[in-house]
């Protein structure tokens, strides 16, 4: 198609920037850590080069993603069987050593499947540490930021992550409590502070940057995501 062609040389530099740091230190999705590598970015490289590989094979050398999925399978794997946030795994600090963003090693990026041992490990860890009976789920269990709040944002993702593997009734318990988490005016918070990892921190943050975001676009995004992903499994049925 003219678009590919279009944007193909863009792709190919970019293509050739990964080729050379895909193994180096940068921020998180959360604008943390930039003296890590972490797993979920690693993950969403190998999605997105792997989609491209798929579609233009002379854009993205084979070995590639086939390095990057390597190198989190090699060095990314934590005692407890599953994936690290951090490659390697930080065993320095416990609380960072999962963090809900490993979900989307498997939805949607595909480096695992999500019937995957390594994966199912990873989520039933992320179900013990981070998910909160009846709705919220947390990023890690050290984070301090407005206390260390329940993200709308993950919850969605989990209950993404559940339609995948079928359990439909456990998606649909976090699709109400993300619909229950609305304000008036029908606005998505990024957080909420209902059960607090660190709550000393929370009036700290709301001194210096007033109450959590809200609306958060991204928020609003994973609840249609996962509203959609709902209503495509119950139509396939």
């Amino acid at each position: 198609p003219a678009l590919w062609q279009e944007v193909r040389p863009a792709a190919a530099l970019l293509v050739s920037y990964l080729e050379v740091l895909w193994q180096s230190p940068n921020y998180d999705c959360w604008e943390e850590h930039r003296d890590k590598v972490h797993t979920a970015t690693l993950a969403a490289l190998y999605g997105g080069l792997q989609a491209v590989h798929d579609y233009d094979p002379a854009v993205v050398p084979t070995e590639l993603p086939i390095s990057i999925r390597k190198k989190i399978l090699t060095d990314g794997i934590a005692d407890y069987g599953g994936l690290s946030k951090f490659v390697p795994p930080n065993t320095a600090s416990p609380g960072k050593l999962v963090d809900a963003s490993l979900l989307w090693t498997a939805v949607p990026f595909g480096l695992l499947s999500v019937d995957d041992p390594v994966f199912l490990a990873t989520l039933r860890q992320i179900e013990r540490e981070l998910a909160v009976s009846g709705g919220g789920v947390y990023r890690y269990r050290d984070d301090t930021y407005f206390g260390g709040g329940e993200w709308l944002l993950l919850a969605a993702w989990l209950g993404w992550v559940y339609v995948e593997l079928g359990r439909m009734d456990e998606a649909r318990v976090l699709h109400a409590w993300i619909v229950e988490q609305a304000t008036e005016e029908g606005h998505l918070p990024e957080q909420v502070d209902h059960h607090l990892l660190d709550a000393s921190y929370y009036d700290g943050w709301v001194a210096k940057w007033g109450t959590s975001a809200c609306p958060l676009l991204w928020s609003h995004a994973m609840f249609l995501i996962l509203d959609d992903a709902i209503q495509q499994k119950v139509s396939n049925a």
